[in-house]
């Protein structure tokens, strides 16, 4: 975007303070040279304070540090923002193929492990699914289950995580 169009335009800053409180606050845009974002608020930051921020002329909400804050005495504070770069997710990984037998015996521990469970009630997991010892198919359904849940949840990438395991053997 121009120089001339982001000075003066609304910025949104939100701070997420450490007991759970979260703020929002109006500034205006003052400069933006890269990466490094100045806008006028009625808020004083302290250095090294995160907060998002969101304007027309960034791509959604971004996060961002205080690097410096300086009072201007029409304004309230000149605050100096560093933007952090954008991470973007790579494509996933192809496929790792697996043998009929192994899919067979997969499945197979699956269902024998889901029928123990459902007749398990309250009984701890761990004694319901390993109670006479451990069963390495059992293992395997297990962490294929808690991989594959994390992965719904976006909290890992589980091909990129099967394709070391892979190369590891």
């Amino acid at each position: 975007m121009d120089a001339s169009k982001i000075a003066g335009s609304p910025v949104r800053l939100t701070c997420r303070y450490s007991n759970g409180i979260v703020k929002t606050f109006v500034a205006r845009a003052v400069s933006l040279d890269g990466l490094a974002l100045q806008v006028l608020c009625t808020e004083g930051f302290e250095p090294g304070i995160g907060l998002t921020v969101m304007a027309a002329f960034l791509s959604g909400g971004q996060s961002s540090r205080v690097t410096a804050v300086k009072r201007d005495p029409k304004a309230g504070f000149l605050v100096s923002l560093q933007l952090q770069p954008v991470i973007v997710a790579k494509p996933p990984a192809k496929a790792i193929k697996t043998s009929s037998a192994a899919k067979a015996a997969f499945s197979r521990y699956a269902k024998q492990l889901a029928d123990k469970l459902a007749f398990a009630g309250k009984t701890p997991y761990r004694k319901a699914a390993f109670g006479r010892g451990v069963q390495q198919g059992y293992v395997a359904v297990t962490a294929a289950a808690v991989l594959l849940l994390l992965a719904e949840k976006n909290q890992l990438d589980a091909v990129a995580i099967l394709e070391r395991v892979r190369k590891a053997r």
